[in-house]
């Protein structure tokens, strides 16, 4: 694949615009395959719905503000930069929920809004993979630091550990009485009706006996979550966002738009009959089905 690369690297010719190099390889294992690679700049997208695989690292583009920039304009900046030429070139990254500038250390990394053009990629639909290369080109320069880049990727892929590192403290923030009291403080929001509904979240720092890597992290959530959409955003070393989520905010195609609203869950049954019961005490639950009214309005 590399020697295939290489040989059609040397037949492009500058451009102003980014421009895509896209072929039919091997089947390969998407992970693993990237968490091989010697890079700063990583993605992961797997798409439950469409059965789409993405993985890709190196930097072809990035859109990032830490202090400003807004929704339209950056989407605007996006589309602009895509040529219809290449319907699967995409940008992977978001926006922080407030808009505003992050003092967190853990999230300054990605500003306020992170979205990157991966230089390589492996993308999977159903049982058909490609390998895609986007850059810009602009001189000669530009194409030898191209072509060294091509020559690092590493197709040799060992497979991630099936075990994790062995976990020796953690600490919750907040902690149990500092939970309580949040818990507190939303029932009187919501009692006062200055609220309907309040999600509470805390954050959980964990310490291992070695070194994590996120891809064996990923690896697990897909495994224990299948039917979930999984993602990482790598913007740096030993910076990764990672998670698996049962629910679709949106999928536009054209003028349609189409959401997930998942809300209310019970564990699994012992048998059939045992799940039919569940099921049926969820679907009559007013419980969840008020919060399932939430989650769509």
């Amino acid at each position: 694949m590399k020697h295939k690369l290489i040989q059609r690297l040397n037949h492009i010719q500058p451009a102003d615009h980014l421009q895509r190099i896209e072929f039919p390889m091997d089947e390969t294992n998407l992970l693993p395959w990237l968490a091989s690679q010697v890079a700063h700049q990583k993605v992961y997208w797997h798409d439950r719905k469409t059965k789409t695989e993405i993985a890709g690292f190196g930097c072809a583009d990035c859109i990032h503000t830490k202090d400003a920039g807004d929704y339209f304009n950056i989407i605007s900046l996006i589309n602009k930069k895509l040529s219809g030429v290449y319907p699967d070139m995409r940008y992977f990254g978001g926006f922080n929920f407030t808009g505003e500038v992050v003092h967190d250390p853990y999230w300054q990394t990605f500003g306020k809004n992170y979205f990157i053009l991966p230089r390589f990629e492996i993308i999977r639909k159903g049982n058909n993979y490609k390998f895609a290369l986007n850059f810009l080109v602009k001189n000669n320069d530009d194409l030898s630091r191209l072509l060294r880049q091509a020559e690092m990727i590493d197709h040799d892929v060992p497979e991630l550990p099936d075990i994790m590192p062995l976990l020796i403290d953690h600490e919750h923030y907040p902690d149990k009485p500092g939970w309580d009291a949040m818990i507190e403080s939303a029932l009187d929001e919501i009692e006062k009706k200055d609220f309907e509904k309040i999600v509470l979240a805390r954050k959980t720092r964990l310490q291992f006996a070695d070194k994590l890597n996120g891809f064996h992290i990923l690896q697990n959530l897909k495994k224990l979550n299948p039917d979930s959409t999984h993602f990482c955003i790598q913007p740096e070393l030993e910076k990764q966002f990672i998670g698996g989520t049962p629910e679709l905010l949106y999928r536009r195609n054209g003028d349609n738009i189409c959401s997930v609203a998942i809300a209310g869950t019970r564990k699994r049954g012992i048998n059939e009959l045992q799940d039919e019961l569940l099921e049926q005490e969820l679907l009559s639950s007013e419980k969840e089905l008020r919060e399932h009214k939430f989650v769509i309005d």
